[in-house]
């Protein structure tokens, strides 16, 4: 594992759909190589490499030249009802020692819930 490889794990209080993830970093020690993992409770830097990851990017520098803020745009799909998100930065577009992230973002919604009181019963009273 290189040493510039960073690991965050992100818990949500209800279930989520992602659309988006906004990473806010400058320079050559911004993330290059980013993996994320959904409703991955427990994960270490030993599993990211066994584990298959719900989405990879390979950023440039030219993705962060909105104000340092790269947008990685998600596979909706594979980010439905998500309770736990791990964001793996695999290395940084410099290969400094050290990547460095002032901001990470999530655009998305609330997981929608079936209110069980709404249901009306339908069919034949036997």
């Amino acid at each position: 594992m290189d040493s510039d490889a960073v690991l965050f794990h992100f818990a949500f209080n209800e279930a989520v759909n992602l659309s988006t993830v906004r990473i806010k970093a400058q320079d050559k020690s911004a993330p290059r190589v980013v993996k994320l993992y959904v409703n991955r409770v427990s994960m270490g830097f030993e599993d990211c490499d066994s584990v298959p990851c719900a989405q990879a990017f390979e950023l440039r520098e030219a993705d962060y030249a909105a104000g340092g803020v790269a947008t990685l745009q998600l596979r909706t799909v594979k980010f439905t009802r998500v309770v736990a998100l791990t964001v793996f930065v695999e290395s940084n577009l410099g290969d400094e020692d050290a990547t460095c992230v002032s901001k990470i973002r999530f655009t998305g919604s609330l997981a929608g819930r079936t209110d069980m009181s709404a249901l009306k019963k339908v069919g034949h009273d036997d």
